[in-house]
């Protein structure tokens, strides 16, 4: 406890005392140096006995760079933390002020070593009854009171003064700090790491903005093997949160909601051997309020308000009781004042009176920033003339637009970006040649799935869906099937890494997976894949769909069996003895079964060719189908978007996506398109959701094949 005292007593003046002038021209200048050091003393003298008295502990010692004293950290008993520079003191001719321990266990002031009394009694320094004695100096003598009323004469006053602190002994005691006075008595006052404790700043918390939070960095003080937990209470919707940083450090922020009071925060700090440290922290909630007036001389009332207060400087405002006059701004910059004032529940509001310049259009905001998937923003514009607002690009949107505005809030809106790249555009309010302009910037939304150009090796049948796009490669790793030779296909040389092929070359045939399970189609550039309805070992390419270009697949680890459904030589293996990839009715040391792998492709829906097509319809390869308005039909039925023409006969069906799509969203679309009895296209295919605009969705595989439909 003492430790506090001291080093407030050391702050006040306890340094190495510098002589004072060594020749001293007038009484006049002796007499106020020798004032300073009453003043230093009384000061140091109070300290002592807050020490003493237990209202102090010590959390840290640090020697002075120059050796001169001491940097000491000082915690009451609320928490609170204080900084203290303590100097070594040195002898003088002035009153020795110090405290000695009697018989009894107390402590009493001394001066020069004797008692001090009062009314015959010694005056106690620590303790409920402890008191601070003052000093003074009056007609070149020195004074000693205990009750400030009644002085005792002790000696001749001199121009050096002492400090009342000799030293201080941080190492010797791991609990405690010694603290030794020019008098020559001790005393030790407790390190703060004996009792749990919180240390915190409360300044930040004296006015949180009402809606808003502060925060401010927090350090516990725990006892040696003692661990803790932090809690708090609080009114009702408040909310305290703790983030620690490191060991024993955080931070606390306090948030408080739209329409409170000003109120209190209990911190508690519980440790692991039962103790408790209670906290109590008055939170004052700021309520501001705030006018934008024209640039005429005038008046401002605030309603509620009986006695107004200026922060700061303001020559051209007055202030009389709730009334603020305002003289005319002949400037070109808006200019601001702020006052607080106490309502009647006790709550503290703050009020901002903006005067804009002759003409002026005052911003909320020079800039705001849109999120990527778009939002609607909004803004408050004051202005003391009839403004309109314009953009620059097709991608905001601002209303209402405006006119004759005093404050008026706009709500600007930004759509979607997923144009492949951040932009910005700019908001103009404006009137005659008077503009000040938004700035609004908006990231790209980012969407990306998967790696490009990789395929990993396939262990189960589950993992293939439609529109997976395949190769088929030899089960040593070493080729993978190649182009059309007739009844057969090539082989490719491909590098299996990890279990993938990255980036085949040209060479190797990438095979797209289409139909469903049990039915698969093997779908090539130039066709699908054909097993022989006989007994040859073909493998053969047909440019349209048959019952012979049906397989079934399954897959064991590495080992995949592709088996056309037409029964017959129908199982797709490698044949390394010619070699090649083709159709047998079984395997042999030559004839082996294959590995699948599939690619896991990357799909960027900005990157989309499909995005840039506009019509509604379908889009495969060379095979296209848009509405045409005036001749089709356009409905949504049973889930599924489609178009009928029927003069001919006509109908394009696309289902498999849903009522409310997302960006990047995975689908897997189906496909009956007829025209009379002519099927045009019956199959599934893996898309992704490209484009949302409006009631419109855009769906592609990222290679421009897709459909635009209606939600």
């Amino acid at each position: 406890m003492l430790l506090g005292v001291a080093a407030m007593i050391v702050v006040a003046g306890c340094s190495k005392i510098k002589e004072l002038e060594t020749r001293v021209d007038s009484l006049d200048g002796r007499l106020t140096e020798l004032e300073k050091k009453v003043a230093e003393m009384n000061v140091q003298i109070d300290a002592i006995q807050k020490l003493l008295s237990g209202k102090y502990f010590v959390k840290d010692v640090a020697d002075l760079e120059d050796g001169s004293g001491y940097k000491l950290t000082l915690v009451d008993v609320n928490g609170k933390s204080t900084v203290k520079v303590v100097l070594n003191g040195q002898d003088g001719e002035t009153p020795v002020v110090g405290v000695r321990q009697d018989s009894d266990g107390n402590w009493y002031w001394t001066v020069d070593g004797q008692w001090l009394l009062q009314g015959g009694q010694k005056v106690r320094a620590d303790g409920e009854d402890g008191a601070s004695p003052q000093v003074k100096v009056e007609d070149g003598k020195w004074y000693v009171s205990y009750d400030g009323k009644t002085w005792s004469y002790v000696g001749e006053a001199v121009t050096q003064a002492v400090c009342l602190i000799a030293g201080i002994d941080a190492d010797s005691d791991p609990y405690n700090v010694v603290f030794t006075l020019t008098s020559g008595e001790t005393f030790t006052v407790p390190k703060a790491a004996v009792k749990l404790q919180i240390v915190f700043d409360e300044a930040p918390f004296s006015a949180i903005p009402e809606g808003g939070s502060m925060s401010t960095e927090y350090e516990v003080i725990a006892p040696q093997g003692i661990t803790y937990s932090l809690s708090s209470y609080e009114p009702q919707g408040w909310a305290v949160v703790f983030t620690p940083t490191e060991a024993n450090k955080g931070i606390i922020t306090m948030i408080v909601p739209e329409g409170t009071k000003s109120g209190k925060v209990q911190i508690i700090v519980t440790g692991s051997d039962g103790s408790n440290f209670v906290r109590v922290v008055e939170v004052g909630v700021k309520k501001t309020e705030s006018y934008v007036v024209d640039s005429k001389a005038g008046q401002v009332v605030v309603r509620g308000a009986s006695s107004l207060k200026l922060i700061g400087t303001a020559d051209w405002v007055s202030v009389d009781g709730d009334t603020v006059t305002l003289a005319e701004n002949t400037t070109y910059d808006a200019r601001t004042a702020t006052f607080t004032y106490t309502d009647s529940d006790g709550e503290i509001r703050v009020v901002v009176i903006v005067q804009a310049q002759k003409d002026a259009i005052v911003l909320s905001a020079s800039s705001v920033e849109a999120k990527p998937e778009g939002e609607a923003i909004a803004f408050v514009l004051s202005a003391n003339v009839d403004v309109t607002a314009a953009t620059d690009a097709d991608w905001l949107t601002v209303a209402p637009a405006t006119k004759g505005l005093v404050e008026k809030p706009f709500v600007i809106t930004a759509k979607l970006n997923d144009t492949g790249a951040d932009r910005s555009a700019t908001v103009t309010f404006s009137s005659g040649q008077l503009q000040q302009t938004v700035e609004v910037t908006q990231a790209l939304l980012p969407i990306v799935t998967g790696p490009t150009g990789v395929f990993t090796l396939v262990q189960d049948a589950s993992q293939l869906s439609a529109g997976d796009r395949l190769l088929i490669v030899s089960q040593d790793g070493k080729y993978a099937m190649g182009g059309s030779q007739g009844n057969y296909r090539d082989r490719v040389s491909v590098t299996v890494s990890d279990g993938s092929i990255t980036d085949p070359s040209d060479d190797v045939q990438i095979v797209t997976l289409e139909g469903s399970e049990g039915a698969w189609n093997l779908s090539v550039g130039d066709g699908q894949y054909l097993a022989a309805a006989s007994s040859r070992n073909y493998l053969q390419t047909v440019s349209s769909v048959s019952d012979y270009a049906k397989w079934i697949i399954s897959i064991s680890g590495a080992e995949a069996t592709i088996k056309a459904a037409n029964g017959g030589s129908t199982i797709l293996c490698y044949n390394s003895s010619s070699p090649r990839f083709s159709c047998y009715s079984s395997t042999s040391n030559q004839i082996k079964l294959v590995s699948v792998y599939k690619e896991e492709s990357t799909y960027v829906p900005y990157l989309d060719p499909i995005r840039e097509q506009s019509a509604l319809g379908c889009y495969i390869g060379t095979t296209s189908r848009t509405y045409t308005r005036g001749t089709d039909q356009l409905v949504r039925l049973s889930g599924a978007f489609v178009i009928a023409c029927p003069g001919e006969a006509e109908q394009l069906s696309i289902s498999g996506f849903g009522d409310e799509p997302a960006l990047g969203d995975a689908v897997s679309v189906t496909v009956n398109w007829r025209k009379g009895i002519e099927k045009i296209i019956s199959s599934t295919y893996r898309m992704h959701v490209a484009k949302l605009e409006d009631d419109k969705v855009w769906l592609g595989d990222g290679k421009g094949n897709g459909f635009i439909v209606r939600k």
